[in-house]
């Protein structure tokens, strides 16, 4: 079947994708049993030795043990620190605790954040999850009722948003900012911060600015965080690991570890890790490399494949997200592979969810803006919910968002363009209001066949055909050429791939799934699902977390992952 074919069938409704993976109950863990006392040996050191040489032997003749335990406790030297207990007599609750290694999985999204924790000692995972929303939520909520947090449901994922203080308003809050981390380092130039983002036409903001407030909600987030079926507060951290799209720069890098840092989670640029997003989504379906099996609470949320479900052979990892599509190919010996970074394949193309919302407007919302000009338009979705109803001419539509502005071209990337007209959307409340009104058409057409904005007293109707047609097909076409090229990198066909596994919220898509099934005969397709949310934050904890806390039983990849002390130049 042709892609153009396959564009016909867009209108039919989607079959049903592959079912989620089902949930391993986690078993009673396994009993610590303490090791018989042992005190150490004596060290000849200056300030303990002599102190023990003047403990009272027993007297000659008979003694009982209690005549002697009595003599030993008056005789306890000053120079032994009772602090220095050995561990091997320390309870065998507190010895448990003190030996684990604990590490957070950090999924810094475009617009959500998960966590994740693993206890490396007994390979148990504990999502992060929020009751109360953090205070930089609590803030944004009362100003956008759709931001908060329902108080009855945990929430594995929160926003990705910044509160800023700026002259404008409408910037108070910001989201998708997670690109201008990868723009450069923040360095002060006289009195004036180095470099400025160009957020909108009118609206330039310092990076340094955003780095710090990217701390601050960091620092939030883990003080209000709870860790589910782990009774205990949240333990200090050996180290956390964060997650990056392919080929993004050293500065993004640098700029997210020291968040990290500074929002105190870690204290030493070496207990900082950085791997990409498509080897920590296939991390999530692996035990660990010397072959224990993962642990998750009973109640957990993981929406990931277990490795019982993960096949050996030739395995694609999809991740596609709000800003970036990964494709990556390896090869997967076993259930408990000792993997390498060189290992992966990897291909990245820059346009995703948000690139999708802007092609709606150009290639469907905009031209009905235009089929009767001059008139006075109002437009929404049919069943608005949070969308609030706005007048405006398209004669003004084209001044303030349109005007000596080239439209990118559907499907590409066109980065300065697609930036220029980002910049034009935010920049007042008509653009705002076209990617709301696109976000509403990308959603309920993966449910239904059609759907209706109301353009004055008319309603024009969307279908999931032009959906499909207009704005789905040239970014399949797109993936579709950079499969073929990443096969033939490693010289491979469509019938030597064993396993796909897709996540992200673009990745969900029931048009991704359809052209994976007719590409790839052989292939078993994992696809992550989500529940559609007002606010484009997922509710559930993202695969990618849970592969990012994984990542230090895979020694190879968390050492080759591993961030040190060292400032990456970057041309200014």
């Amino acid at each position: 079947m042709s892609l153009e074919d396959w564009a016909q069938d867009m209108a039919a409704a989607a079959e049903p994708v592959a079912p989620e993976s089902v949930l391993k109950s986690a078993p009673e863990p396994p009993e610590l049993k303490s090791p018989e006392p042992q005190l150490p040996e004596p060290q000849p050191t200056a300030s303990i030795a002599p102190a023990l040489r003047e403990l009272p032997l027993p007297r000659s003749g008979a003694i009982s043990l209690e005549d002697w335990a009595a003599d030993m406790v008056t005789h306890v030297p000053d120079a032994i620190d009772p602090s220095m207990s050995p561990i091997g007599i320390l309870p065998a609750q507190s010895r448990a605790q003190s030996e684990a290694l604990w590490y957070l999985g950090l999924d810094f999204g475009t617009t959500g954040i998960s966590a994740v924790l693993l206890n490396r000692s007994t390979c148990h995972l504990y999502p992060l999850y929020w009751t109360e929303p953090p205070a930089y939520l609590a803030e944004t909520r009362a100003s956008e009722p759709s931001q908060g947090l329902p108080s009855e449901e945990l929430r594995f994922r929160l926003p990705s948003v910044i509160s800023l203080q700026t002259a404008d308003p409408a910037a108070g809050h910001l989201r998708d900012f997670k690109p201008c981390l990868k723009l450069g380092i923040p360095y002060q130039n006289g009195d004036r911060w180095e470099p400025q983002v160009q957020w909108s036409d009118t609206l330039r903001i310092p990076l340094s600015q955003i780095t710090q407030a990217l701390q601050s909600l960091l620092a939030s987030l883990m003080e209000s965080a709870q860790a589910l079926e782990l009774e205990a507060a949240l333990p200090s951290l050996a180290g956390v690991a964060i997650g990056c799209p392919a080929h993004w720069s050293e500065a993004y890098r640098f700029n997210l570890r020291q968040a990290v840092i500074e929002a105190r989670l870690v204290a030493e640029p070496e207990q900082v890790y950085c791997i990409e997003d498509s080897i920590a989504a296939l991390l999530s379906t692996l035990n660990s490399s010397d072959g224990r099996e993962i642990v998750l609470p009973q109640n957990s949320q993981r929406n990931t494949a277990s490795a019982e479900n993960s096949e050996p052979g030739n395995t694609l990892v999809l991740v596609a997200g709000a800003m970036t599509t990964e494709l990556t190919l390896v090869r997967v010996s076993g259930k408990s592979p000792n993997l390498a970074h060189e290992e992966f394949q990897i291909r990245s193309i820059p346009f995703a969810g948000q690139a999708i919302t802007q092609d709606i407007i150009c290639q469907l919302i905009y031209p009905m803006l235009h089929e009767a000009p001059g008139h006075s338009r109002s437009f929404w979705p049919e069943e608005p919910g949070e969308l609030r109803a706005e007048d405006f001419r398209a004669e003004a539509i084209d001044r303030l968002i349109f005007q000596d502005l080239k439209l990118p071209t559907a499907g590409e990337p066109d980065l300065v363009l697609r930036t220029q007209l980002q910049q034009r959307l935010e920049s007042c409340r008509s653009g705002q209001l076209l990617l709301e009104a696109a976000q509403y058409i990308k959603l309920t057409l993966q449910q239904q066949s059609r759907c209706s904005l109301k353009l004055g007293n008319d309603q024009q109707v969307v279908l999931r055909q032009d959906l499909g047609s207009q704005v789905l097909l040239p970014y399949i076409q797109r993936l579709n050429r950079e499969l073929n090229a990443l096969l033939t990198e490693v010289d491979l066909t469509v019938t030597d791939i064993n396993q796909v596994i897709c996540t992200g919220g673009t990745a969900s898509l029931g048009a991704i799934a359809r052209w994976l099934r007719q590409k790839l005969p052989n292939a078993t397709i994992t696809q992550d699902t989500y529940r559609s949310v007002p606010n484009r934050c997922i509710s559930s904890c993202s695969r990618i977390a849970y592969g990012l806390a994984l990542l230090p039983l895979h020694p190879q990849l968390r050492d080759q992952a591993q961030m040190g002390d060292r400032t990456p130049h970057v041309p200014l």
